[in-house]
């Protein structure tokens, strides 16, 4: 009884092709929909990039002007350009977190492709 138990237990652990196949399937396209959301919060970040830097040219703009209504016209501006947490003070920074953000998914993307790539290359 115990040398039956030790067989069936011996041929679960044997690799089934068909399921790691489908394993491997589920792994690439699990880090595909990975890949798109990166491009996707990649988008995000590059209109957000746009909106700071217009706030900025809008804050220069702002501190060369002489007249109290062009300052208060570009203040206006710069407010409905912001977003809740945001200052004029704080744009520069956030501007390079995007930017260093942007980075650091591009590299994500190539790791994943990469590891696309290396995935399609096993075999059962």
């Amino acid at each position: 009884m115990k040398s039956v138990n030790l067989l069936v237990i011996l041929n679960i652990g044997k690799t089934n092709p068909t399921v790691v196949n489908a394993l491997f399937k589920v792994v690439i396209s699990d880090t595909e929909y990975e890949i798109y959301s990166i491009r996707e919060y990649l988008v995000y970040l590059k209109e957000n990039i746009k909106r700071l830097e217009e706030i900025n040219k809008y804050i220069n703009k702002k501190n060369n002007s002489t007249k109290q209504s062009k300052i208060e016209y570009y203040d206006s501006y710069i407010n409905m350009l912001l977003e809740k947490g945001e200052t004029e003070k704080n744009v520069n920074y956030i501007l390079e977190e995007y930017k260093l953000a942007i980075i650091q998914k591009k590299k994500d993307i190539d790791k994943l492709i990469n590891e696309i790539k290396e995935i399609k290359k096993l075999r059962v």
